[in-house]
């Protein structure tokens, strides 16, 4: 049906949608013009009381979808996925140093232009918790000069605590640094790639990139809680008989679109992705509704049988669910 409910469209093979506010109840200090904190509770595991309520949220609406499938004719034949395409860093609160990327970055092209009288060494960056940068001089000379710069340079950042006490830093916040070849195999790819960072750099856990102070973690680096997500799996056409089972096997958040294909009788190794990668199906002999968490490395553990909002109580995420007949 359409979004009123009334005109009848069909019902599509996959659906797919994204559920935004556990992610911005993540990263916010806490609501605009109000006293309810974002993030979590001092043990870094535990969601405070903006993340508990948008835990809760997702788990109605799921709550709703589910129920609503349950009592349509294609409940028989609808397998839901449920995973996050990142998570957020750092759940710790007393962990967290906010730096101002923006500093080293000036300083940064300003030592280049000293040596080489070029101005703007930086063409492109990525930064938020981690560091990427495409570089106008893309040579090995450049490359490594800007490596040295960035793994040498020390400053103040900001901590959680109002009001925002001040925390020194070395090597910009970074514990290690890829430049040029190393940022390629880094990468797992050939060099040249125009898609791949002239350096990337890999932050200390708790570092977050920003020149204020209004969030209070960040995703896109290369740290556990920006990896490790929940993924779950259950519906028809799943092996029955062991519904509930935790998978701790090593799982790939990649895995998701080929095995949707593979549940839709469609050969997953025509995708480009999976011959190159040779990418597997999930491991889903294990149940007929699975819950493990999932990074785009490996999984550790999981839980099942109680709300979402309490299953994924230790994991950072954006959700995204998927549903396909």
């Amino acid at each position: 049906m359409d979004h009123a409910g009334v005109v009848v469209n069909g019902v599509p093979n996959i659906y797919g949608m994204n559920f935004q506010s556990v992610s911005t109840a993540q990263k916010l200090p806490n609501l605009i013009s109000s006293v309810v904190t974002g993030g979590y509770l001092a043990d870094g595991n535990t969601p405070g009381p903006l993340l508990s309520g948008a835990l809760k949220y997702v788990d109605n609406q799921l709550s709703l979808i589910v129920a609503a499938i349950a009592a349509s004719p294609n409940n028989g034949s609808t397998v839901i996925v449920i995973t996050a395409k990142h998570g957020q860093s750092p759940k710790l609160p007393s962990a967290l140093l906010r730096i101002d990327n923006s500093l080293f970055e000036a300083a940064l092209n300003a030592a280049w232009k000293k040596k080489t009288n070029v101005s703007n060494l930086i063409y492109l960056t990525a930064s938020d918790d981690g560091l990427q940068y495409w570089l106008k001089d893309r040579s090995t000379k450049a490359t490594s000069f800007a490596k040295k710069f960035l793994m040498s340079y020390s400053g103040v950042g900001t901590t959680i605590s109002p009001p925002y006490t001040t925390k020194a830093y070395n090597s910009s916040g970074l514990v290690a640094a890829y430049a040029g070849v190393e940022a390629c195999n880094f990468y797992n790819v050939r060099c040249p790639d125009g898609r791949v960072p002239d350096l990337v750099g890999i932050s200390a856990y708790g570092v977050i990139y920003t020149s204020g102070t209004k969030k209070i973690s960040e995703h896109g680096g290369f740290n556990t809680d920006d990896r490790n997500v929940p993924l779950i799996v259950s519906g028809a056409s799943l092996p029955a008989g062991n519904a509930g089972v935790i998978s701790t096997s090593n799982v790939f958040t990649i895995q998701v679109a080929p095995t949707i294909l593979s549940l839709l009788g469609l050969d997953p190794f025509r995708l480009a992705a999976v011959q190159m990668e040779k990418t597997a199906v999930l491991p889903m002999a294990y149940t007929a509704q699975t819950i493990a968490t999932a990074t785009t490395i490996k999984t550790n553990n999981a839980y099942v049988g109680r709300s979402l909002a309490a299953s994924v109580a230790g994991l950072s995420l954006t959700m995204s669910a998927f549903f396909f007949l």
